[in-house]
């Protein structure tokens, strides 16, 4: 599903709401091992993703990652 698709799912938005919208996004690519967001930086966007998996954690005390969810096309993303 695109982004367009998604907003137009909820049967609340005009397509000139959605159009607008699109018109302020931009399209990111990400490779593997970088973060769309990271521990102690304030997260000011929202992703909306159109391919691939992204895996969100945190550091436990002895250095282990804890995965605490999954993201997956189709789902938004943001830093909370």
């Amino acid at each position: 599903m695109r982004a367009e698709a998604y907003l137009r799912s909820f049967g609340i938005f005009s397509a000139e709401q959605i159009a607008d919208f699109m018109a302020l996004t931009e399209l990111r690519q990400f490779n593997k091992h970088e973060f769309f967001a990271q521990e102690g930086q304030r997260c000011t966007e929202v992703a909306f993703i159109h391919s691939g998996i992204f895996r969100s954690y945190y550091g436990a005390a002895k250095g282990e990652d804890i995965t605490y969810c999954f993201r997956f096309p189709g789902d938004l993303l943001a830093a909370y």
